[in-house]
């Protein structure tokens, strides 16, 4: 087991496990505790979700789904939704070569009517750059209503 991540190298080849969802839920709780800004909360779960994303990788996972924003989350304060979605923009193209270097293909569901151009450009980029790895395979679950299900991918 990692202790950074809790996973096991044993989990995909001895229980065949193929697919993990994680619900970054908690982040702005987990900086309160600390006496932090929920910013910063936000930014160590953008850290905890890299560690996750490499060690999947090299478990061996086929997917993994990462609940990064819900549609009930633009109902937060305008500056905590606008800090959420840079961080997410940033990561995307701050990660491009992470994710290219160890063959991880990125996905995207969820309604993209609402998310900022500059998202949509981020996330489109990301996802044409690594279509064709057949790695890990990171989908990333922005702006998805509770309940959305995932079957097809």
């Amino acid at each position: 087991m990692t202790e950074q991540t809790g996973l096991s190298a044993a989990g995909s080849a001895q229980t065949g496990l193929r697919h993990i969802g994680i619900i970054m839920d908690g982040n702005g709780r987990w900086a309160k505790q600390r006496g932090q800004d929920r910013s910063q909360g936000h930014l160590e779960g953008l850290k905890a979700a890299k560690r996750v994303v490499k060690a999947a990788s090299d478990l061996g996972i086929s997917y993994l789904t990462l609940y990064t924003f819900s549609t009930e989350n633009w109902k937060r304060a305008s500056e905590e939704v606008g800090f959420v979605m840079g961080l997410v923009k940033k990561h995307i193209r701050a990660e491009l070569d992470f994710y290219r270097e160890n063959r991880i293909r990125v996905r995207h569901v969820g309604d993209r009517e609402k998310l900022p151009p500059s998202i949509l450009e981020e996330l489109d980029g990301a996802c044409n750059d690594t279509r064709d790895f057949t790695g890990l395979q990171v989908i990333i679950a922005l702006n998805t209503e509770a309940g959305t299900k995932l079957s097809g991918l």
